[in-house]
């Protein structure tokens, strides 16, 4: 018998988790990442990175990490020094090559910056993505730069660095970005963008391949002086050449010069500031590069010049795209295609063309484009050839095309730029291209691409085939509330933006019967009433007949409320077996539509067959006009806010002719049929226009002065053949509007402006329940009106969209633009502020409750939990009170990409009571929970309280009712529920909000308040907070509640050992005496001067809540048991089992260089470790007991 033996013996330690999430309130604000050369025997600068904070909130940073070409781990926190942990609201910190005390030497930096550092590595000189992450592994900010067009070139070692101009939009830009207006940067101060008039425009090489001379242009329509200046083609300047003399007003002057190949020149004043940079490739048997048109930072390799003469280089200009479908409404890239056309008199050869933004494709040799002819580049051809078996396409490119947002760029064999368009989705670029189903086309092949307005939706809308749908179910009249005509009716709802046309409907008992839709479903209700036909209220209310057809039209996601269509049925009785029987066919947008009676009893789905041809790749476009209209890009007007003065809008016109350019306008008012004034708009240099025939147009308003008053307007521009464009492209239905308010909004916050209109008031408050409105938007309508947004007083963008939100409980039925309860607004796709597509404002910091969400959030960052984005925030409504509000992310597709990757693939279902109305909108409702609904297996079943917030067009509950009857009914095995849960986010969650007394919420005692999340990544479940107010009161409240399901999983000892681990943590490290979260209060404190934050209120909270913690929920006996190691001293056997015990305080409890070995927590105090390999002769192991840090 060979006898092993072995001493198992228990050590403490740490353990590291990692997740990958995202984020952009914190941005890099700076990078110096090719600081000039220097002499030999000279100590060049190091390269820096500065981080800034755009908010007024807090940020933990112990523990982030920048990554990229450097890497950086910031320290962790620590009680000795407990502020360096902390990114304080509005404030700047740099992290730096090399030692912090010679960077700041070197800088000048001053001791009230932070920086941090050294880092390892070194950033790119050819350009690198550096990406800041937080200690939980989420993308706080990234961007990947360039040193070539069309990034800016200076800061590519000539002295500049990179600094972000905009950062009200998305940093990962290039449009966000350019060259430091000083030599060496400005670390931890604010720093604009170089600004010149004089730039290089051409340049010679001569026999040798050198460059002889060098050409200057003026933009400006003013003479500029050239004295002090010098000319380089290197980046140390060491070939310098010194210039002199004036550049007339949009002229040229050149300079002969002797600089070698070296792919950039520079023009630098005095001062060593670079005025302007270039770069370029030099093609042999070609002698000249040249900027197109002059001025542009874009070089074209050229056999012919034009010195001291407008530009004009050889290049193709007649091959231009035409169409795009960059988001089918599939969401997959197999129906992407790129479109070109020949607008040109001659065949053109494409052989050595390549798309080199965007996507990556070569065109094959020998490939020719005749006149007139389109090609099609496709993402799949062998599914586009299907779909357009008469398009010429030439190939399949790599990669996909942004849904939203790219530019898309395709060169000639020369590397001279072909075509290029920086398309966009949405606002002023066509809406429907969004993934509604159209592409983007071009109007007319001679327009200029590059503007928004020169693009329009493709027309799918009479693709869509007829198809027959048949629901057969049992009503069996769950509930009833009110008289018969409030709970008999039959609801219809879209899962997003669509028109699905409808006709022939029958709802009739199966085995046959008359129809028992009133006017055989073929009328749409005008007096609020589904008594005489489909009743269209909320995102559904643009609803229609057209003929005999009915069109359901859903602007956003529908529900059982007050967004959706419905019509008394008043002829059911209860168990009738019942048929719904329609033609349907898609026109746009998501194709699900759900059907259910207001018991949701009976209920089905129509899911429509969406068209495989959509777009018109390889013919002419549907969108096309006879002739050219003038393109409008950039309206604005200014000032943002005028106080009483003159207003001034401008747009540019790009036009082969001399358009009519009017600016219509009127005064707003309720009466949406007043009419407009018109204003001629200028480019002559007079009334207002800065500069004439520079294609920006400008008319002056001084009719609207008055405090308080609203325009509206937009621009309508026609050209010489009567084809007209108008800007913002929704208008004259959503027109851009201004707003005259003499009250100055105070600066200590963000602020944020909304401009809507009387009509919109009317339609948020009791009016817009009543006959003006068509009874289309009553209390619980969550539709968006247009709104002019304007952030800080000075950004505008045009057509957001806003509306009031809230529950039942809480939303009013009056709306006031001094109220600012919780609203919700969007931004459009094409102008997203700072990236978001969607927010909500909240009334937390007005009722005294300022931390409620705060510190909830900021524990469950703490814990390792996704948390929401906040901000405090001033609101304007119109010209009302600057209130101070909270600005929170929401729980949708942004927040899902943010902390996963393709986190938009995930199953997000909104928690919420199960409602029922009657018809005077009195209500009952119920609890969510886990249980199994009903007839089970329905999914109209779940989808009042469970709402779907991703994917809906696939309306699958089937991983969700599989959670239900596994959970819901407590039949499931341990290696099921890993499989199906996170269950260290779940206890995360539960405890945090069970920590504040969140009673409101599905793990205490309310189905509501949160939602469940199935990930993309693992198929893991997980709950996900939201609206944590109503919290901090009963210090003896208990973590779990009773809700069906809930304890089934909960109470379970191993997620028990899980829970009272993280109130272990709560306790010992993040709340009562906790230095780090006093440091967080006092500096939200001092970062929100005037928001009411008590800090105290919530400590002696903690303070209490800490012995109900320790001694109800995890109980002494639990706290009290000791690591131990329980098994035999020897044994024969080659494989042995151990087991053990262990405090709350136990994460894991691992096995020294035992990989192998797996210990599992058995109940909230024991563990076992199974499959130990055993040697012969004496073994030793060492258990360690670990927390989830480290």
């Amino acid at each position: 018998m060979n006898l092993r033996s072995f001493f198992a013996f228990p050590l403490l330690g740490i353990l590291l988790s990692l997740q990958l999430v995202r984020g952009e309130q914190v941005v890099i604000r700076e990078i110096m990442y090719h600081p000039q050369m220097v002499p030999e025997g000279e100590t060049p600068l190091p390269e820096f990175i500065e981080i800034e904070n755009l908010t007024s909130s807090v940020f933990d940073i112990a523990g982030w990490k920048i990554t990229g070409g450097v890497d950086y781990p910031f320290p962790d926190f620590s009680a000795a020094a407990p502020n360096d942990s902390f990114l304080v609201g509005r404030r700047k910190i740099v992290v730096c090559q090399g030692d912090p005390a010679e960077f700041r030497a070197a800088y000048g930096v001053s001791n009230a910056i932070q920086v941090f550092g050294p880092w390892t590595g070194s950033l790119d000189n050819a350009g690198d993505r550096i990406t800041l992450r937080d200690k939980n592994g989420v993308v706080m900010t990234s961007v990947r730069y360039d040193d070539t067009h069309p990034w800016p070139v200076a800061p590519d070692g000539a002295g500049h660095s990179l600094v972000l101009t905009e950062s009200e939009r998305r940093i990962d830009d290039y449009r966000s970005w350019g060259a430091s207006s000083r030599v060496g940067g400005f670390p931890g101060n604010s720093d604009s963008a170089v600004v010149s008039s004089l730039v290089i425009n051409e340049l010679h090489f001569d026999s040798d391949g050198d460059v002889d001379w060098v050409e200057v242009y003026n933009t400006s329509n003013i003479v500029q002086s050239l004295d002090g200046y010098f000319l380089s083609g290197a980046r140390g300047f060491g070939d310098r050449t010194e210039i002199s003399g004036s550049v007339p007003p949009n002229g040229f002057l050149s300079f002969d010069v002797g600089f070698s190949d070296n792919g950039v020149a520079f023009l630098v004043d005095g001062n060593n500031v670079v005025r302007s940079a270039v770069g370029y490739d030099r093609q042999s048997l070609r002698d000249h590069v040249a900027a197109f048109p002059d001025g542009s930072t874009d070089f074209y390799s050229s056999a012919q010049g034009s010195r001291q003469a407008p530009n004009n280089p050889d290049r193709e200009t007649e091959v231009v795209i035409n169409e795009l479908m960059v988001e089918p409404p599939s969401g997959h890239r197999d129906g992407e295609f790129i479109e070109l056309y020949n607008r040109g008199n001659t065949i053109v050869d494409m052989s050595g063309w390549r798309v080199v933004d965007g996507v990556d494709f070569r065109f094959p040799a020998g490939s020719t484009i005749a006149p007139g002819e389109y090609v099609v580049i496709a993402a799949n051809e062998r599914l586009t050839a299907a779909a357009f078996p008469d398009a010429r396409i030439i190939g399949q490119y790599n990669d996909s095309l942004s849904n939203n947002n790219e530019l898309l760029r395709i060169e000639d064999a020369w590397g001279n730029m072909v075509d290029e368009v920086h398309y966009h989705t949405g606002g002023d670029w066509p809406e429907k291209a969004g993934g509604l189903g159209s592409s983007l086309e071009l109007r007319h092949p001679t327009m200029d691409n590059s503007v928004p307005t020169a693009w329009r939706d493709s027309d799918e809308s009479e693709k869509g085939e007829w198809t027959t749908f048949a629901i057969t179910d049992s009503y069996d009249r769950l509930r009833t509330m009110g008289g018969e005509s409030s709970y008999e009716e039959l609801h219809m709802h879209g899962v997003g933006d669509c028109e699905i046309a409808m006709r022939n409907m029958n709802f009739a008992l199966s085995q046959g019967g008359p129809n028992l839709l009133p006017g055989r479903g073929q009328r749409v209700s005008t007096n609020g009433q589904g008594s005489s036909g489909w009743l269209c209220q909320g995102t559904h209310h643009l609803s229609y007949m057209q003929g005999r057809d009915f069109h359901l039209v859903s602007t956003g996601h529908g529900d059982i409320k007050a967004n959706r269509v419905e019509i008394d049925v008043t002829g059911m009785n209860r168990s009738d077996n019942l048929t719904f029987e329609c033609e349907a066919r898609w026109v746009y947008g998501k194709p699900t539509v759900i059907v259910h009676t207001w018991d949701r009893s009976f209920g089905g789905i129509l899911r429509l067959p969406v068209p495989r041809n959509l777009g018109s790749a390889g013919s002419g476009n549907s969108a096309l006009i006879p002739s050219a209209a003038p393109a409008l890009s950039g309206l604005i007007h200014s000032p943002a806010v005028p106080r009483g003065n003159p207003v001034q809008v401008t747009v540019r016109v790009s036009s082969s002719d001399a358009p009519t350019v009017n600016l219509r306008h009127r005064l707003d008012s309720a009466n949406p049929d007043t009419a407009w004034d018109t204003t001629r708009m200028v480019d002559d240099g007079s009334n207002g226009d800065n500069i004439a025939g520079d294609g920006i147009y400008t008319a002056t308003l001084s009719e609207y002065t008055s405090d308080g008053v609203i325009a509206q307007f937009y621009v309508e521009a026609e050209g010489a053949s009567g084809e007209v464009t108008v800007m913002p492209s929704p208008a004259p239905e959503r027109p851009a509007m201004f707003i005259v308010d003499t009250t100055a909004v105070p600066r200590d916050l963000r602020s944020q402006r909304f401009v809507i209109s009387a009509r919109t008031v009317q339609a948020l408050g009791n009016a817009g329940q009543g006959s003006a409105f068509n009874y289309a938007f009553p209390r619980l309508s969550n539709q968006f009106f247009n709104a002019t947004f304007i952030g800080n007083e000075r950004h505008i963008i045009y057509n957001a969209e806003f509306r009031k939100a809230g529950s039942p409980w809480q939303r009013s039925d009056s709306f006031s633009t001094s109220q600012g309860k919780t609203l919700k607004w969007k931004s459009p796709r094409d102008k997203r502020y700072r990236g978001w597509a969607r927010r909500t404002i909240d009334d937390d910091p007005a009722v005294g409750r300022s931390h409620n969400n705060r510190l909830v959030r900021y524990w469950l960052y703490l814990l390792g939990h996704p948390s929401n984005e906040h901000e405090f925030v001033r609101i304007v409504i119109n010209n009302g009170p600057a209130m101070i509000r909270e600005d929170v992310e929401t729980n949708a597709n942004d927040f899902l990409k943010r902390n996963w990757d393709q986190g938009e693939k995930g199953e997000l279902y909104r928690i919420d009571d199960e409602w029922w109305f009657d018809d005077g909108w009195s209500r009952t409702q119920r609890n969510a929970d886990w249980g199994v609904d009903g007839r089970s297996m329905e999914p109209n079943m779940y989808h009042a309280e469970w709402m779907k917030r991703s994917r809906e067009d696939e309306y699958d509950y089937g991983s969700f009712l599989n959670w239900v009857f596994s959970v819901g009914q407590n039949r499931f095995t341990r290696e099921e529920i890993e499989r199906m849960a996170d269950i260290d986010m779940m206890a995360v969650n539960a405890v945090v909000r069970g920590w504040v007394d969140d009673w409101d919420t599905l793990t205490r005692n309310r189905g509501k308040n949160g939602y469940f999340l199935r990930r993309h990544s693992d198929g893991k479940w997980m709950l996900l907070q939201w609206d944590s107010d109503l919290t901090y009161g009963n210090t003896s409240a208990p973590f779990i509640g009773g809700l069906t399901g809930v304890p089934n999983f909960f109470r379970k000892p191993y997620v028990e050992q899980r829970v009272n681990y993280y109130i272990g943590e709560m306790v010992e490290k993040y709340t009562s005496g906790s230095e780090r979260l006093e440091t967080w209060f006092d500096l939200e404190a001092r970062s929100n001067r005037r928001v009411s934050i008590n800090p105290s209120r919530y400590l002696n909270f903690n303070n209490s809540r800490v012995n109900y913690a320790m001694n109800s929920e995890i109980g002494s006996a639990v706290a009290n048991t000791r690591f131990t190691v329980n098994g035999p001293s020897s044994t024969a056997a080659d494989i042995i089992d151990l087991s053990g015990t262990s405090n709350h305080r136990a994460f894991d409890i691992r096995v020294v260089d035992r990989p192998d070995v797996e210990v599992q927590f058995t109940g909230q105090t024991e563990w076992a470790a199974s499959g130990i390999y055993l040697r012969q002769g004496r073994n030793e192991l060492e258990f360690q007991a670990l927390d989830s840090e480290g």
